[in-house]
This record gives structure tokens, sequence and C-alpha cells, in this order.
């Protein structure tokens, strides 16, 4: 699968093959599989690897086509951008925009406030404090889609697109 692999570069393969629950109490396996009635398990089985394999395809193709459909209802183009936001409907789920806490990220995305969007994926703390490297990662793609000029001084992408001293 095409989409696959650089979605895996950026979750990393951390692997859990008994059926476990999440901080929200939600079942969940594999690669954060979230666990449905279909799947027949609960806490404490085991998978192996091929059913891992089979149930993280499946949320990988779920997560893109999430984020393209996404993409195009906010008019964004960028497939960096697309790839990041695809990270974000695997962690949390391809409807996460209509949960209240994200609507408001959502709407800023909607109208290309990208500047005010990452400043609200700052303010979500259940977010930052579960997964903070991604919800970074996540307010830096946003600040990318304004060219970098509103990068906050200090980032990754404020520094990349700061021009080299003596340089214009």
């Amino acid at each position: 699968m095409a989409t696959l692999e650089p979605l895996l570069k950026r979750q990393g393969d951390v692997r859990r093959h008994d059926v476990y629950l999440d901080p929200q109490k939600k079942l969940k396996v594999g690669m954060g599989h979230l666990v449905t009635a279909a799947d027949k398990l609960k806490v404490g089985d085991t998978i192996d690897d091929t059913r891992i394999s089979t149930f993280l395809q499946a949320d990988s193709a779920k997560a893109m086509r999430a984020a393209q459909a996404q993409a195009t209802k906010a008019k964004i183009t960028d497939q960096n951008f697309i790839l990041m936001l695809a990270c974000v409907n695997f962690q949390l789920g391809p409807t996460w925009f209509m949960i209240s806490k994200y609507k408001k990220l959502w709407e800023l995305m909607l109208k290309k406030k990208y500047k005010e969007a990452a400043a609200e994926v700052g303010k979500l703390s259940e977010w930052r404090s579960q997964s903070p490297r991604r919800a970074k990662e996540f307010q830096l793609a946003l600040l990318k889609l304004k060219g970098g000029s509103a990068a906050t001084p200090g980032t990754p992408a404020a520094t990349a697109a700061a021009p080299a001293p003596g340089k214009k």
C-alpha cells in the first residue's frame, strides 16, 4: 500500500500483541487499532503479526481516505499536509473534527486560518500530553501551509525558513 510506509514512519512501529485499555478506556491492539465487536477480542487476548498487519493496513487506508476527503473539503492540496492529516485520523479517528473539543480547530482550518489553528492545537492539553510529538508535528504542518511565515520562532519550521547568516 502506497500510503502505509510514510504513515508508519510518522507513527512509529510500536506493536502490541495484547488487547489493552487505552487512557480513554477503549480497547486497543496492534498499533492503536480500535477493537470492535466484529474483531471478537477482549482485554488480555493476543494476536499475531499477520493480524496486526491486517488491522494496520485497513486502519491506514481508512485514515488516508478520511484525510483526502477532509483536505478536499478544506481546499488543501499539500500532499505532506494530507499525510500529516492521515496521522491525525489514524490516532484520533476519522471523525475527530466532529468531536466538540476539536471543532474549533477544524473550523479554523476550513477558514484557512492556519496560524490560529496551530495555536488551537496547543490548547488541546489531552492530545498534547498523550502525544506531544504528534501534536507538535501537526502544529508545524499547519504553519507550513501558511508558507512558513507564521512559524513560531525557534521551531524547526521557523529555523528552516530563516535565511542563513549573511544571506538574504
